[in-house]
């Protein structure tokens, strides 16, 4: 989430509330200065800031951070694209694709069912060929 969004957010719940900045830096136990980097978009509020002021307005820190999905699809063709990584090293094809699928797991929109489907064929691949390469087939 963008410092920007946050910071909007704090200061309309703020405004809201009909609260200065000085007192709702008394009421959640931070300084003035804090509460001005924030609302400024400089600094974002995390940990316990982010629960201090949560508490200060009546809300939950989950209202405050809006956890949604973007929907990138540039990046799940580049998912898809990446199980062509077996072609340099075969397990490469597993590793790539599990190692970008967990960076952004919880990010993007289809990317859970995208990288367990690829991630499927690609295990099942490679077992295959391993168990012809070990048994080829006698004609």
């Amino acid at each position: 989430m963008k410092n920007i969004d946050l910071a909007k957010k704090i200061k309309e719940l703020r405004s809201r509330k009909g609260m200065s900045q000085d007192e709702l830096a008394e009421k959640s136990q931070l300084s003035l200065r804090t509460i001005q980097r924030i609302e400024g978009g400089v600094t974002e509020a995390r940990g316990d800031t982010l629960q201090r002021l949560a508490k200060a307005l009546n809300v939950t820190p989950d209202e405050l951070i809006d956890w949604t999905e973007s929907e990138d699809r540039g990046f799940l063709v580049v998912l898809n694209l990446s199980a062509l990584s077996f072609v340099a090293f075969p397990i490469l094809g597993i590793v790539v694709p599990l190692a970008l699928w967990m960076l952004k797991k919880d990010k993007i929109k289809y990317i859970n069912e995208t990288g367990k489907r690829l991630l499927n064929f690609q295990i099942s691949w490679c077992i295959l060929v391993m168990f012809f390469s070990i048994f080829p087939i006698v004609t």
